[in-house]
């Protein structure tokens, strides 16, 4: 351990549980750098940064927390659709995935009050055949549809929670029923009741229906990846893998398996070619966790930081960036990402 050197006068004793351990004392010792440094001077001579969110937004301005209210009280008053709340959401139910302001047109800037409209996204897994609807959502007053809904084939979806979550619990019963000896022996850790070494998942990746050959069919592909469960989890993969398929909004099923460089068709398949000695076993002993006391130096200093003495050279008012020669406002669409609008350079529009 480090000397705490200005913290501690007599000679650390083994046991004592009132001494910190390392990362306590880097904490402490952090604290009281910056008690001691001196503090400079605010200046108010910058720019105005205000993320309030406005009570009337302009055309450009990302809905508004009163907004989504609005429009989430609006689509579970809508009996025929019969909308579920997040917390309730199973696949085989209707939910609201995601909803985002729609850009008004370029003739509808020019007006004092456009009518701002939002896209609400609903999954409808309880429909037969279950469908994705993308509804048009006039914020008038009271709200009210703008249009019919625009149909989008139920696979073509992204992939969400509650799906996740039921191809997660089949794949994990299914591989430690299975395989679980055969994953406790090639990496000493196990899925379920696991303790400290742990196999899990982090990320996942589709298996598009085109490259399945099942094209054109209401086919959802999930290659599902394992790794050991320690810190840092992505440099701890293993080499095991399991696809998982799900037809519409019935039961996922685990399809096949990846392990050490071979395909096998089934987790059935995988333990009876293991059974015969027809598999190259792998030994990946689980990792430790990471003592990273000896690459901090004992003399440890923070990294530089920047500052801006005379305070911001720009601000932001109602989603609208400022500076002394540029303008133009910003959102975030959850399915396109940073979106950027009317933008404008030395009073020229971009």
């Amino acid at each position: 351990m480090p000397e705490m050197k200005g913290h501690q006068t007599k000679p650390l004793e083994e046991g004592n549980k009132n001494i910190p351990n390392f990362h306590e004392y880097k904490k402490l010792h952090k604290m009281n750098e910056c008690k001691n440094m001196p503090k400079l001077q605010e200046c108010k001579k910058g720019k105005t940064i205000d993320l309030s969110e406005p009570s009337h937004p302009p055309c450009f301005h990302d809905l508004t927390k009163l907004e989504i209210k609005k429009i989430f009280n609006f689509m579970y008053a809508q009996e025929t659709l019969n909308i579920v709340k997040p917390s309730d959401a199973v696949l085989a139910s209707n939910y609201i995935f995601s909803m985002e302001l729609i850009p008004p047109e370029k003739k509808e800037d020019f007006q004092s009050t456009p009518t701002r409209r939002a896209l609400v996204t609903v999954f409808e897994g309880a429909m037969t055949p279950p469908i994705v609807n993308e509804y048009c959502v006039e914020l008038s007053s009271p709200p009210q549809f703008c249009g019919p809904p625009r149909s989008i084939q139920f696979s073509f979806r992204p992939f969400t929670e509650p799906e996740l979550n039921d191809i997660l619990n089949v794949v994990f019963n299914e591989a430690e029923s299975t395989v679980g000896n055969i994953l406790e022996e090639s990496f000493h850790a196990t899925i379920l009741n696991c303790g400290k070494t742990c196999l899990g998942v982090e990320n996942v990746s589709p298996f598009p229906a085109v490259i399945a050959g099942v094209e054109g069919q209401n086919y959802r592909g999930l290659w599902v990846p394992f790794l050991q469960l320690m810190e840092p989890r992505n440099l701890h993969p293993v080499d095991f893998v399991v696809l998982a398929t799900i037809d519409g909004t019935s039961t996922p099923q685990t399809d096949c398996v990846w392990y050490n460089g071979q395909l096998f068709e089934s987790l059935d398949d995988f333990r009876d070619k293991w059974d015969n000695n027809q598999v190259t076993p792998l030994n990946v002993e689980f990792p430790q966790m990471r003592i990273i006391d000896d690459t901090i130096d004992k003399n440890y200093q923070r990294p530089p930081i920047e500052i801006e003495p005379d305070g911001k050279r720009y601000s932001i008012k109602d989603q609208t960036v400022t500076s002394d020669h540029w303008k133009f406002s910003f959102g975030i669409s959850p399915t396109h990402g940073p979106q950027l609008y009317d933008n404008s350079s030395s009073n020229t529009s971009c």
